[in-house]
């Protein structure tokens, strides 16, 4: 398709005509360009040596030390919009919302150089798609990783909690791979992992439009987790799963302020 062909008459055969086009410049040449304003957010590396911004769309990375002086890394170049970065821990690659497919979905970008590991540095990348959806998401963000692990941990072995269409809420590993829905809702949600890794809190309004907290674990098959209590527990909306009379933390969440008042944004 969109190639060129030549056939010997009356009845001959077609073939394709390869074509050879030279270009006038290295494609690897470096462009630099200025850019003075427009920055509208940015994330510090886990190591505090590199800090990714967002300029116009576009996501870029720079060394802490040379901010002001040193030319930046441009990871992202296409005429969609990227933004909402975060870093994964081992700090070798961002995880970011783009609506080039047509609606949001969340990516990830590495260096696809093997000299340079480091965003800053680098000069080729390569960008991955974690979800493949028609519905959008957003709004993700990684588990913190306690300050007592000693190696980071890499892509698969981390979570992101995200917003999937209007307002489900889902986990999938670093890497893309375990979707797994959380519940299904309607409205804004507020939420973030504790300092652990292994709870979820978020804030979460009902039909009543009063907005409580909750909690629930990231891995039910956590044998180390604490028996789900019964007191404020209640299965997960939305779902139509079969709920037993006993409160687990696979089929439901607590409910830890259970009061009129609103209470929003956990940390």
């Amino acid at each position: 398709m969109g190639g060129i062909y030549v056939q010997e008459l009356p009845n001959g055969t077609s073939r394709e005509v390869e074509i050879t086009a030279w270009l006038d410049e290295d494609p690897d040449t470096p462009v630099t360009i200025s850019q003075s304003s427009g920055a509208s957010e940015f994330a510090i590396s886990p190591d505090g040596n590199e800090m990714a911004f967002v300029v116009r769309g576009e996501i870029y990375c720079v060394r802490t030390a040379g901010v002001g002086g040193v030319e930046a890394a441009r990871l992202t170049d296409n005429p969609a919009r990227d933004w909402e970065i975060s870093w994964y821990p081992r700090g070798d690659s961002i995880l970011f919302t783009s609506d080039r497919s047509g609606v949001e979905q969340l990516y990830r970008v590495m260096s696809d150089d093997e000299e340079h590991e480091r965003l800053s540095e680098s000069r080729r990348f390569r960008i991955e798609r974690l979800t493949n959806t028609d519905d959008i998401c957003t709004g993700a963000i990684i588990e913190p990783v306690p300050p007592d692990v000693e190696n980071q941990p890499s892509a698969e072995d981390v979570r992101i909690a995200y917003i999937q269409d209007t307002g489900d809420l889902w986990l999938m590993d670093g890497d893309g791979s375990d979707q797994r829905l959380l519940f299904e809702h309607w409205g804004t949600l507020n939420y973030s992992f504790s300092p652990d890794g292994r709870w979820i809190a978020y804030s979460r309004q009902d039909e009543n439009y009063n907005v409580d907290v909750f909690i629930t674990a990231v891995d039910p098959d956590d044998p180390e987790l604490p028996p789900c209590p019964s007191e404020g527990w209640q299965p997960f909306p939305g779902t139509h799963r079969a709920i037993g009379l006993v409160p687990s933390w696979e089929d439901g969440e607590v409910n830890i302020t259970r009061h009129p008042d609103d209470d929003w944004l956990p940390v």
